[in-house]
Order: C-alpha cells, then structure tokens, then sequence
C-alpha cells in the first residue's frame, strides 16, 4: 500500500485507484477511465476535419462555432465542459450543430440519410442562387445526387432536406457533362 501511495505521489496522475474496502479481497476494483478528448472548442475548431467542413459550407468559422456554442446550449452542457467529451461525441454535437430541428426531422419523415446531405454538400449537382424571403431570411437551394438540402448561407445551417427527384438528377448530370 505503501508503494502505491508513494508511485501515485509522484505522477501527475494515479498509477493505481485502489478501494481501501476491497483490499482484504486481493484484487483491484474496476476503474473506468474517461474517454474526454481533452480538446477545447479553439482546438476543435482549428482542426483539419472542421476547417473543410466549414469551407465545404461557405460559412465563417466564428457562424460555426456560434453554432456549435448554441447546440451545446440546446443540450444543457456548459460550453468550458466540451473538454470532456469524447471525440466522437464532439463530432455528433458539430454536426448536429449544423443542422436544425426541423431539418432533423424531415430527413427521418422522408426517409434522407445524414451521408446523402453531407454528400449533396460536399459534391453538389448544382447550387441555386442566394434567395431572400420576405421576412430577410435567407435560403440557398443544393441539389446533390441523391438528396437536396436548403441551406442558410451566412450560418451554414441546414434548414430543411428532400430527395432529389430524378427530372432534376438528369437534368443537372447532363449540365455538368456538358460544362466538362
């Protein structure tokens, strides 16, 4: 015990986690150690898989990590906590951060998978212009091969998803065969 006590003096971090209760058993207790990915939001932002997300959206990266500030706000986790999730966890909340509910919930009413909107995104068929509502809301229509995702172009914010019906499918590959 002794020993123990002494290894876990010196490190930054304890060498064994010891139950005082089970040590007339002799054996160690079960610890689980915490999958935190110990990255901070400007780490995570600076990162290279974050960079081309924001670049494939045409967003500023501040719109996305305003973003990624409000869906952790939607979650009721403190924005000094995203230290401590795991990486893939980081991952989900980003996406998820880019899209709204709305959105979320036509793509399970109609049947649209995440991959098919991060395709149609990342490999659009065509991009409509940047078109104002009456209320100054602001909308850009992509068209991929398989989904098309209405987009707010100043957040990157994912607004609404359909599938692509076929007339516009065949309609866009031939422009796109014709401009090559």
């Amino acid at each position: 015990r002794r020993h123990i006590d002494e290894a876990n003096r010196k490190g930054s971090a304890p060498v064994l986690q010891r139950s005082p209760r089970r040590e007339w058993a002799g054996d160690m207790p079960k610890v689980r150690k915490s999958d935190a990915s110990r990255r901070t939001m400007d780490e995570f932002m600076g990162s290279d898989g974050v960079a081309r997300t924001v670049k494939a959206r045409g967003i500023s990266r501040t719109a996305a990590q305003k973003a990624l500030s409000d869906e952790l706000k939607r979650r009721g986790v403190p924005g000094a906590s995203f230290k401590y999730l795991s990486r893939s966890t980081q991952q989900d909340v980003f996406k998820a951060a880019l899209q709204s509910e709305h959105a979320r919930e036509r793509m399970s009413e109609r049947g649209v998978t995440q991959e098919q909107v991060d395709d149609a995104i990342a490999n659009p068929l065509h991009r409509e212009q940047i078109k104002t509502d009456s209320q100054g809301g602001r909308s850009q229509k992509i068209v991929g091969r398989e989904a098309t995702a209405v987009v707010n172009p100043d957040t990157g914010v994912i607004i609404t998803t359909y599938r692509t019906k076929s007339r516009y499918r065949r309609k866009y590959e031939r422009e796109q065969e014709a401009g090559e």
